[in-house]
Formats: structure tokens, sequence, C-alpha cells
């Protein structure tokens, strides 16, 4: 922006602060912001239901009933730790941090973006193509069940639905594309009983205000409600995407975010989404995502320049993106096929 056009604008801001009607619609605007942050600190879960959708509220209720039939039972989890050789690297938002034992896991770091990431097991899915941080299947089971036997039983580590769903899915990647790609049985359980977490703290919030958090809580129950065999956590999951996806994807195609890297992280999402589907046969859920995955990739490339995508691991919400994404080729014939080549190869970590 030039020098003239940047004085134009701000002419034209102090000229709107000058308007007597631009004052009043600001301070209303603040005040409904203050007294909704009140409310949701107040009464969160009265916000959550009053905006939640009847319909999704119905079976909210329904799979909750399933809560009496999975509580958790003490030593459910036999953790090895021997299979860890004491200490183990694990990949973070930012840098690499050791276990060494389950005390690590209550680890406190300066920067909550990094603990986050210690809970959502992203460090799971750099083990499968990151030689500085490979994990073997036994040695992500061992992590993953010494992580459960610790810290599920707190249950301030189930009221974040965000986080949640990312230890389902990242676990659920990790499982099914290493060894056998089964997921043990006490996994599954333990699966069924974050998916109920998660239902039980939908981040639904006030008018426009809940965004793509609900549907990354549609992620998680899908997974999960697939992998743990619970139709109810599938049917929940399948209204959410029903709901939200015409919401928060603009006409056009793109995340109504209007960001780079939210649109590459929402892409992952619903591409991992889309692959669950098609893998178990969910071909109503499927053929509903398809249009939406296909414009999300094709929209891509719209952040594509010289040669690179533009986009940042941004304090960890885009971590391990490159190793998560299903192929292009399934969805999308690009155009440029050298371009599509080289940040082909960039996403999948070749």
């Amino acid at each position: 922006m030039n020098q003239n056009s940047s004085l134009a604008e701000r002419s034209n801001y102090f000229r709107r602060l000058r308007s007597p009607l631009f004052l009043i619609t600001g301070c209303i605007a603040f005040s409904e912001s203050i007294f909704w942050a009140l409310l949701r600190r107040i009464t969160p879960k009265l916000i959550v239901t009053a905006s939640m959708p009847t319909s999704i509220r119905t079976l909210q209720t329904r799979f909750l009933k399933e809560k009496e039939c999975t509580k958790l039972k003490e030593d459910s989890y036999q953790t090895n730790d021997l299979i860890l050789n004491d200490s183990v690297r694990l990949k973070l938002a930012i840098g690499y941090f050791t276990y060494q034992n389950a005390s690590s896991w209550l680890h406190t770091f300066s920067d909550p973006e990094i603990e986050i990431s210690l809970h959502r097991w992203g460090w799971l899915l750099w083990g499968l193509n990151e030689n500085s941080a490979s994990l073997s299947r036994e040695q992500g089971l061992a992590l993953v069940r010494s992580w459960l036997r610790y810290c599920e039983p707190t249950d301030s580590f189930g009221l974040d639905a965000y986080s949640t769903s990312e230890r389902i899915v990242n676990g659920s990647i990790f499982f099914l594309k290493t060894g056998d790609g089964t997921i043990p049985p006490d996994i599954q359980s333990s699966f069924r009983r974050m998916s109920l977490q998660v239902a039980e703290n939908l981040e639904y919030y006030e008018g426009d205000r809940t965004g793509n958090h609900a549907f990354n809580n549609a992620r998680g129950l899908f997974f999960a409600g697939t992998l743990a065999d619970s139709p109810n956590a599938i049917a929940l999951a399948f209204a959410i995407f029903r709901e939200r996806l015409p919401k928060i994807i603009s006409h056009d195609g793109f995340l109504r975010e209007a960001s780079s890297h939210y649109h590459f992280l929402f892409t992952r999402w619903i591409l991992e989404v889309y692959w669950l589907a098609v893998q178990n046969g969910q071909k109503v859920i499927a053929a509903f995502l398809a249009p939406y995955a296909g414009k999300f990739v094709e929209h891509c490339w719209f952040f594509l320049v010289k040669d690179e995508l533009v986009y940042s691991v941004n304090r960890g919400y885009f971590s391990g993106f490159h190793s998560r994404v299903v192929t292009f080729r399934t969805l999308v014939k690009p155009r440029n096929r050298a371009l599509y080549a080289r940040s082909s190869s960039l996403l999948s970590g070749r």
C-alpha cells in the first residue's frame, strides 16, 4: 500500500470515529461482547445448550446415555515402560520433549501451546515419517497407554473438547498406519470414553461465534464412533457436519475465517474424515463430504506462490500437517503438474 492510500484509509477511519452512528454501533457491539463473555463464564452449559440446534441436542442426549456403560476401570492399561527405554524424544509444537517416566506427562511449559501439543498426541504422527522423532508402534502404544493410565482419570483433561478430539484422531491415524493397522480393545474403549467427553463439551456458542471448533469435535466423534463401534457417535458427528459446513465455508469454497493456514488446517480435517468414511464404507457421509473436500483441496492452490506453500507452523496449530494430508490425486486434477509434484512432495514429507 502506497503512502497516499495509507493516508486516505487513516482519514476515512477518523472520519468514521466522528460519526455518532459509528460510535453508537461500536458501543453496542462492545457491550454485547461483554455480556456474552460474562454469561459464558457464569452459565457455560446454558449457552451451549441454547446455541445448539435442536436436532444436534437430541442426538447428543441420546449418545450421552451410554456414559454409564463406559466408566474407566482401575488398571485398565498395563504399561510396559521397558519398551520406552526410559527416555523417548517427542516432537511438540516447538522443539522436542524427552519422556522419561509417567511423571513427564505432568511437566509444565512456559508456553501453553507447547504444553497442549504434548496432550494432543501430535508427536505420534511426527513419528510416522520423521527420523529424528520416529516411534515404533510398540513405543507409541506404550506412550499412549502411559498417558491414559496417568492422565485419563484426571477429569480436567476431558473438558477441552478440541484437544480430546485431537487425541482421538491422532491416536487413530497412528494405529491405523502402523503394524497390522488394528486398534487394541483397551484403546478403543478409551476412544469411546473420550468421545463421550467431546459430546458432553461440544463447542457451540451464541450467534456466529461457534466457528470451526464444533466441526473438529465432530471429527473426533466420527473417528471414535467408527473405530470403537458407536453408531450414536457417528450420527451426532454427521449431524454436526451437515450443520457446520454450509456455515463456515463460503459459496466459492474458502473457509470464512479468511486465513491461509486455517484453510490448510481445515483441509486436513475434512480429508481425514473423508478418508475414514471411504475406508469404512460410510458412503452417505463420504458423498456429502466429497464436494467440500474437492473444493478445499483445489483452493489450496490459491495459496501456492513461487512453488512454495504460504503457510506457517503457527505455534503448533499447523504442526504435522504434511504427515497427515491424504493425497491430492484422488480429489483434484491440478493444472500445473510440475508445481503439483513439488508441493505434493513437500506435503508428504519426502
